[in-house]
């Protein structure tokens, strides 16, 4: 039997995670995979991220986006440190190239939600650790994935026939 922390979810073959365009179907499938076993057996997982902090930098106002990776991060054992708009200001009080390198001293992962995708992929360019879009003018990666996942459960991963139709803010996709 696997001890609670030494569990191994695969890993996806980039760092960051910006768009869907980066993604196939082998790695949506081990992306659901990975969240089915996580819902399935929360308390498995409990240190999974046990000493691993994430930096959270939210330019936009955000509700889901802000607390389920908030309480993802501490119900696997990890932290997460959130700075809004009026701490963060990336681009203008100090170059996005600074904030990078210095939160990828501090941190093991970093979440976005910026109102320009360029801040994104700055990000992802000058930091050694992963950079997760957290919604950008041009795309919600994580939210789409959310999104789909709940409809995989409902539909028990079986899209033939099916019609969708989004309803929102066009970049929340």
């Amino acid at each position: 039997m696997t001890s609670p922390t030494s569990h191994d979810f695969g890993t996806l073959p980039f760092k960051d995670l910006l768009s869907l365009n980066q993604l196939n179907r082998s790695h949506i499938d081990k992306i659901f995979a990975t969240a089915a076993e996580l819902k399935k057996n929360r308390e498995l997982h409990d240190q999974v991220l046990k000493g691993k902090k994430l930096a959270m930098i939210f330019e936009k106002d955000s509700l889901r986006t802000r607390f389920t990776f908030d309480v993802g991060m501490q119900d696997m054992g990890g932290h997460a440190v959130f700075m809004d708009h009026r701490d963060a200001r990336i681009g203008s009080r100090e170059s996005i190239k600074d904030v990078a390198k210095n939160l990828e001293r501090w941190f093991h992962g970093i979440v976005a939600r910026t109102f320009k995708h360029r801040v994104l992929t700055e990000l992802s360019e000058h930091s050694s650790v992963p950079v997760i879009n957290g919604l950008s003018d041009y795309l919600h990666p994580c939210q789409a994935l959310a999104d789909t996942f709940t409809l995989h459960e409902k539909w028990g991963g079986d899209f033939q026939g099916k019609k969708i139709v989004f309803v929102g803010d066009g970049n929340n996709t």
